[in-house]
């Protein structure tokens, strides 16, 4: 049996059409952009735990019931 579309498991709130012909569709990179993955800072070993150290609270959100934070580490630049 040949497959000339897909129908795609897309959330509700996105509005297109959930099938889209197979011409349409393509592999993701397996390259990411520079910049898309940088390796997280060192951490600081204090008493045997390894920590890592917040400079700055940048925001916060709720994802089910729990609190989330973005944050800025200290001694680790992000690129802009």
């Amino acid at each position: 049996m040949r497959t000339h579309a897909y129908e795609l498991d897309i959330p509700d709130t996105v509005r297109t059409h959930r099938v889209f012909p197979v011409s349409l569709l393509h592999l993701a990179a397996d390259d990411p952009f520079p910049g898309q993955i940088l390796p997280p800072p060192l951490p600081v070993v204090v008493d045997g735990e390894q920590e890592w150290k917040v400079e700055e609270v940048l925001d916060s959100r709720r994802v089910r019931k729990r609190l989330q934070y973005l944050v800025k580490w200290k001694n680790y630049s992000v690129p802009t």
